[in-house]
């Protein structure tokens, strides 16, 4: 609080001395002169707000500044001082900088100085100055800055996972479409296989990736949990590797659960990766599936479940183990044991929002030196779930001869996904952009089902299928995309249309476009 005038008011100085005026303000208040670089009033006992012993700072301004103030910053203030000192036109000086506390830590200052007194040719020969402690500001500031940084990756991952997701997208349908016309040559479907496999492993990756800037679109579906943990089991024996022994035991009766398909293989991959890194020299890691029944009073002292019948996954290993310090922050982000640059500190805590986000929960139990144990609970729910069964497949191939619009920029992908639909029997009409879509929607005599990209060159995807609804209203609505931070959810429910994430496989766009249409004639006919 400094005061912006030339010199000190006289009424001011005669009605409060500058000592109870300082001792009544909750800054540093100071007294300087250039002349003599010495300071001649300070309201407080500077040395001791840092840490300093009694005496072991004097009110001299070198001492201040030598020994307390940042060398960088130092030279910054007095270069800017003394171009200010010399003017005639300014009044007041701000300046940020640092002061070394006792501890050697670094506290950050505002500093407002203002001119309390000039020689008689107008240089200034005297300054009235406070000081604020701004570290917690700074440090607020820091933790915004990290934020901001967490909101560009989020986008940069959109966006990375947009063309990669349409890249995979080729690769899929290509590999499955070429396997089925080489059933013959085992060896070359077992490679397209191979092929098939890296590109889910891919898909994967981005869904992480973007689960962790909370960018996913989550696809909720009954997952028969011991049939997914077999599906994983040669993807987790070469995570692992040879040296570790990888055994289930999974319950026929477990049951089913509601979620994220690529969210419950994330759990189990994660807790995987954190029991083979706590096995470096090899050992046994066994997966286990169970139910567990949770009463009013919770399950094991966990308050936090509701009443019912949860299914349990169980990871334990043979691993260190760990410590009751660190298990009690296991699951905080970015709390790691490993070395630096050894890892992210992210897995166990993506696992444990995941459980949470599920309304489910995940313990530990662990001892050094006798390995560790993870049980993650979630509700199971008594739906059966939705079957690949080729015969289903099939049912929905048959229900081809549909009129198709595609609207597809991307080259390679609409050759691949046309391909697919052709294949099953639809009648596939292709635009490349917005406004080839809408030009084909004023001529069009029939139109069963659009399949469109949300972002297109000319208009947007969004444009084309509130232009296919108001032509075609009782047409089927399907929009695609890589990126999900593309999506909005309202205007998909306005305009009754449904919504497929890139990747996917030929066999999954068929049975959804087979869906699509089934509940689409089950609604005219009623």
């Amino acid at each position: 609080m400094a005061i912006p005038r030339k010199t000190l008011p006289v009424a001011l100085a005669d009605q409060v001395s500058l000592s109870s005026l300082g001792e009544a303000l909750p800054y540093i208040v100071y007294v300087y002169e250039l002349a003599t670089g010495s300071m001649t009033y300070l309201n407080r006992d500077l040395g001791r707000e840092l840490g300093y012993g009694s005496g072991e700072l004097g009110l001299d301004g070198p001492t201040l500044f030598d020994r307390l103030m940042h060398e960088e910053d130092r030279a910054h203030l007095e270069e800017n001082l003394g171009r200010w000192a010399d003017a005639r036109d300014e009044d007041v000086l701000e300046a940020e900088y640092r002061m070394r506390e006792a501890s050697g830590e670094w506290r950050w200052f505002l500093s407002r100085d203002c001119v309390l007194e000039r020689d008689s040719e107008g240089r200034v020969i005297k300054i009235l100055g406070t000081a604020l402690d701004i570290t917690e500001r700074k440090s607020l500031e820091a933790q915004l800055q990290v934020s901001q940084k967490l909101e560009a990756l989020g986008r940069l991952s959109g966006g990375i996972a947009h063309d990669f997701n349409n890249i995979l997208t080729v690769v899929l349908g290509n590999a499955d479409l070429a396997r089925t016309a080489i059933d013959d040559r085992e060896w070359v479907a077992d490679c397209l296989d191979q092929i098939r496999n890296a590109a889910n492993q891919a898909s994967a990756l981005t869904r992480s990736l973007l689960a962790f800037a909370r960018q996913q679109v989550l696809s909720p579906e009954v997952l028969d949990v011991s049939a997914l943990l077999r599906e994983t089991e040669r993807l987790l024996r070469r995570l692992l590797g040879e040296d570790i022994d990888l055994r289930f035991d999974l319950s026929a009766y477990a049951g089913s659960v509601r979620m994220d398909r690529s969210q419950l293989t994330q759990i189990v991959l994660n807790l995987a990766v954190n029991a083979r890194d706590a096995m470096p020299d090899g050992g046994t890691l066994s997966i286990s599936t169970g139910v567990e029944v949770v009463t009013g009073q919770g399950l094991g002292g966990l308050p936090e479940l509701r009443s019912g019948t949860y299914l349990r996954i169980s990871v334990d290993d043979s691993g260190t183990g760990m410590d009751l310090a660190t298990q009690r922050r296991i699951f905080e982000p970015f709390f790691s044991t490993k070395p630096e640059h050894s890892g992210s500190g992210l897995g166990l805590a993506t696992v444990y929002g995941i459980v949470r986000q599920c309304e489910g929960t995940i313990t530990v139990s662990s001892e050094l030196g006798r390995g560790s144990s993870f049980s993650v609970y979630l509700p199971q729910v008594s739906d059966h779930p939705l079957t690949d069964d080729p015969q289903s497949v099939v049912g929905a191939r048959s229900r081809g001869q549909a009129r198709v619009l595609l609207v597809e920029d991307a080259a390679p992908v609409a050759a691949v996904i046309r391909e697919v639909l052709e294949r099953a029997g639809y009648r596939v009409e292709l635009a490349r952009n917005g406004r080839q879509a809408l030009a084909w929607l004023a001529e069009a005599s029939e139109l069963d089902l659009l399949i469109c990209d949300l972002i297109l060159p000319g208009c947007s995807g969004l444009e084309v299928a509130r232009e296919t609804r108001r032509r075609w209203p009782e047409s089927s609505i399907l929009m695609i995309s890589g990126h999900p931070r593309e999506l909005d959810e309202a205007s998909l429910r306005g305009l009754r249309a449904e919504f497929m994430a890139k990747p996917f496989a030929p066999e999954a766009l068929l049975v959804r476009v087979g869906a699509i249409l089934a509940d689409a004639a089950a609604s005219s006919s009623t």
